[in-house]
Formats: C-alpha cells, structure tokens, sequence
C-alpha cells in the first residue's frame, strides 16, 4: 500500500524568538528528553536521539526496497540509523533534506541488524532541531570538582611540587 508522501512528510512553522524555523518532520513530533547513544545496549527498545548525522549511504534491494542508512552521533557514541521504504519520492526527498553536519531528533526501535550484525536504529521519526537552543542543565543536588595535577613523576610538562 502505497501512502501518500505529504502524511509522511511534512513540514511546519515554529516561531522561537521573532525567528521562523522550518522543522522537518518524518512521522509524529516528537516529544520527551533525549536517550543518550552510550546508554544504548538492548534491542527492541523505543528510543529517541538528539544526534548529529555524519554519513548518508543508499543501497537498493533486489525486492525494490530503498534502505536508507545513516551514521549518527551524540558525541557519547555513535550508531547506525536506518529507513526502509519503497516510494521512491520519500527516498528523494529524504536524501535530499537529511543532510551530513546536520542534527536531528530521531525516535525508533533498537533492533540487532542481521546484516551487519550491530544494534541499529530503526527510524520512525525524524525532526530537524537548532542544537544551540539546547542548553546543558546541571540537576545534581552535590556538585563536585575534579582536580588534576601531574607531578615529578609524571612526564608531562607543568609540574607540581607536592
């Protein structure tokens, strides 16, 4: 069953200060904090990402199948995220606006890829986002310091007395 390509694909107007974005959408908006990849060692697992895309590869199957892979990262870690699809509009328009150096928020399953034999993301959403307006939030109730100092046994330059 072929689905049409605007219910896949769409694209809306977000005004954040006096700036109109357009966000990209694959799916449904995505909500909630982001999973970060590290944490990621199960399959069969819904997760959403917060990732930066550092490679696009397409590969077309025998059974007319477009997979759309691509290389993701959250700077903890990074893994490969795949779309499957037979329309070959929606394998356009993906190539085309899914672009390396770009970030986006991506939700699937976690599945163990037969092929490659890794954990692989399995795209159902995807949603451009300006990484700058996401600010890092210390929530932890005792904060701590870590100090460093390397001594006269140590071969660094910048040496302590201790």
């Amino acid at each position: 069953m072929k689905i049409a390509l605007h219910k896949l694909i769409l694209k809306r107007k977000t005004i954040t200060k006096n700036v109109i974005l357009d966000i990209f959408v694959i799916g449904n908006e995505i909500k909630g904090k982001p999973f970060e990849l590290k944490n990621i060692n199960c399959w069969d697992e819904w997760r959403c990402s917060w990732s930066v895309c550092f490679g696009v590869e397409l590969k077309e199957t025998n059974k007319g199948f477009n997979i759309i892979t691509y290389k993701i990262s959250d700077y903890t870690d990074s893994l490969f995220a795949k779309i499957f699809t037979k329309d070959k509009e929606i394998t356009k328009t993906l190539m085309k606006r899914v672009t390396e150096g770009s970030w986006y928020k991506m939700r699937g399953y976690v599945k163990n890829d037969s092929f490659s034999g890794e954990l692989v993301l399995n795209i159902r959403d995807i949603e451009t986002f300006d990484r700058n307006t996401v600010k890092r939030v210390d929530e932890a109730e005792v904060k701590r310091v870590e100090l460093h100092c390397h001594t006269t046994m140590s071969q660094m330059d910048g040496l302590n007395w201790t």
